[in-house]
């Protein structure tokens, strides 16, 4: 997923509490959508004026603009329309649905607008052969974007659960799905699962990342940074009560971290398994401490911090990028970011 609709999508998130919070979240997702729209509509408008001497542009582009201005009747007016006499759960399943088509919606909408802005430079130097096939993608988006519409319509009458409707999704969105997923935004939206989903890698990187959250949050509660794997289990299923862990899957996830030196687990004589949290390696210790500090990390500042070569940087944060507990922006103009998820809410 691309930095800028990263960012637009990471504006946008919030894990409403309650009812009333979630029925404001999707508004507000809606509203983004709708926004969205109303640009793409300028767009079109704009490509006609420049491409009207382009046989493609002045034939395609003219219906792309009237099914654009559909699409923004359609999201402007369209509403959750719960029905009297419903239960709170069956509400709650219904406002989560439309939450999840309003965020692949967005996703959808910025994948359009980001088309029509490549349109719009190929015009310029009338390239006809890249105009054919942005025309192609862009019809494509769109009538991606009438389905999503229409389905949303059509869920409003059937409560299904968020897994099954992502799970549905997944036949034609999968991409989209994973790039919300990864970011945190179904957070309180669709229960994180052994993974029909997303695969069993992302589920354990997920998984992965809440442990190592909590394995600081036991450090600092206890003030000792080795504790039995029974207390951090036991403060897994307290805390996050909605992830489907069983004991194997924690124990697949505490060998990946410590696989990459992100903790150790041991066995004691008595047989009790426990969690050293900061390992005996240094380097590991070193980033994890900076890394709680900040937002993101950059090997730039790595280094700075450090005093370590490139290499010896690249080598270190290699291993918590194996581990699924830091994710890499690339797209960073002055430098590749790492973030942290496990470590940092934002």
């Amino acid at each position: 997923m691309i930095e800028g609709k990263i960012k637009a999508l990471k504006g946008l998130i919030e894990n409403p509490k309650d009812l009333n919070g979630l029925i404001k979240y999707e508004r507000k997702l809606r509203d983004a959508s709708t926004d969205r729209l109303n640009e793409i509509r300028k767009q079109t408008l704009n490509i006609m004026k420049s491409g009207q001497k382009i046989d493609e542009i002045s034939k395609i582009v003219p219906k792309i603009k009237e099914r654009i201005e559909s699409l923004v009747q359609r999201s402007a007016n369209q509403s959750i329309g719960i029905t009297p006499g419903i239960t709170e759960l069956a509400k709650k399943h219904i406002i989560q649905g439309a939450v999840i088509y309003n965020l692949v919606i967005f996703s959808r909408c910025w994948d359009t607008k980001n088309l029509l802005n490549e349109l719009d430079s190929k015009v310029v130097f009338e390239e006809e052969e890249p105009i054919k096939d942005l025309l192609k993608k862009t019809l494509n988006t769109i009538h991606a974007l009438d389905d999503l519409y229409t389905s949303r319509e059509n869920s409003i009458s059937n409560a299904i659960t968020p897994e099954d409707l992502a799970l549905e999704l997944s036949k034609e969105f999968k991409e989209d799905l994973e790039g919300i997923n990864e970011i945190g935004a179904f957070e309180g939206i669709v229960i994180l699962d052994k993974p029909k989903l997303f695969g069993k890698s992302k589920y354990y990187e997920k998984l992965g990342n809440i442990i190592l959250k909590l394995a600081h949050s036991i450090h600092k509660e206890i003030g000792s940074d080795i504790f039995p794997v029974s207390k951090l289990a036991a403060k897994l299923n307290s805390e996050y009560p909605e992830v489907s862990a069983e004991i194997n899957d924690t124990t697949k996830a505490l060998e990946n971290l410590s696989n990459n030196g992100l903790l150790l687990v041991k066995e004691e004589e008595d047989g009790l398994r426990m969690i050293q949290l900061y390992p005996s390696e240094y380097e590991a210790n070193t980033i994890l401490s900076y890394a709680k500090k900040k937002k993101f990390i950059t090997l730039e500042s790595l280094m700075l911090e450090t005093n370590w070569s490139p290499k010896k940087a690249q080598e270190e944060m290699d291993k918590f990028i194996q581990a699924g507990c830091a994710v890499v922006d690339s797209s960073y103009s002055e430098g590749t970011k790492y973030y942290f998820p496990g470590l940092n809410e934002e």
